[in-house]
């Protein structure tokens, strides 16, 4: 299973990802499940530190998901 999501806004809305997330592990599935995020007015700049900045943003929103699900009972 793999979802996209794309943001509106450029910003962290808690939940979006979460509740998509929950809404797959409610349903039983329990194989691999895939998630990623597109902001391209922002991936595209010309900016050699853009992979960098979105690896880190990644990494740091999969935390805060992960905790967000635990705290739901679903990890």
């Amino acid at each position: 299973m793999h979802v996209t999501v794309a943001a509106s806004h450029g910003k962290y809305r808690r939940g979006s990802v979460v509740d998509v997330c929950e809404a797959v592990a409610r349903t039983g599935w329990r194989g691999v499940c895939s998630y990623e995020v597109f902001y391209e007015p922002d991936m595209r700049k010309p900016d050699a530190e853009v992979p960098r900045r979105w690896a880190n943003a990644a990494q740091e929103s999969h935390k805060r998901t992960l905790s967000e699900l635990a705290a739901r009972g679903l990890v």
